[in-house]
C-alpha cells in the first residue's frame, strides 16, 4: 500500500460518510475562542459543550501517546434521490445553512 492515508480516507467515503479526515493530535489553537463563545452563553441550551474541555483543548489526553485521529462526518437530513449522474451530483453547491448558536 503506497499511501495509506488515501487508503484509509477511500475506505470512508465508500462507506458513505460526506467528509473525513485525519487531525494530528494537538492541543487546539482555537481554545480561548472557545471559552469567550462558551462564556458568552453562545452554546444555549447545549450545555455538554462545556464538559471536558481539557480533552476538547487537548485531544492527545484522551488516549495518551495517540499521534493522530480519523475524524468523518455524516450528513443529517436523509440523502435525496437525484437523476444527476454522481460526480454532477457531489459538485452542487447548497444555497443555505443552519446555523445555530
Amino acid at each position: 500500500m503506497k499511501n495509506p492515508t488515501a487508503h484509509i480516507l477511500g475506505l470512508c467515503k465508500q462507506r458513505g460518510f460526506v467528509a473525513a479526515g485525519i487531525a494530528p493530535a494537538q492541543p487546539s489553537q482555537w481554545s480561548k475562542q472557545m471559552l469567550a463563545w462558551l462564556e458568552a452563553g453562545k452554546h444555549g441550551a447545549m450545555e455538554y459543550l462545556s464538559n471536558d474541555l481539557e480533552l476538547r483543548f487537548n485531544p492527545s489526553h484522551v488516549f495518551p501517546g495517540t499521534k493522530s485521529f480519523l475524524v468523518v462526518a455524516d450528513q443529517y437530513a436523509p440523502r435525496v434521490r437525484t437523476k444527476m449522474p454522481p460526480k454532477a451530483a457531489s459538485r452542487v453547491t447548497p444555497k443555505a445553512a443552519i446555523i445555530t448558536r
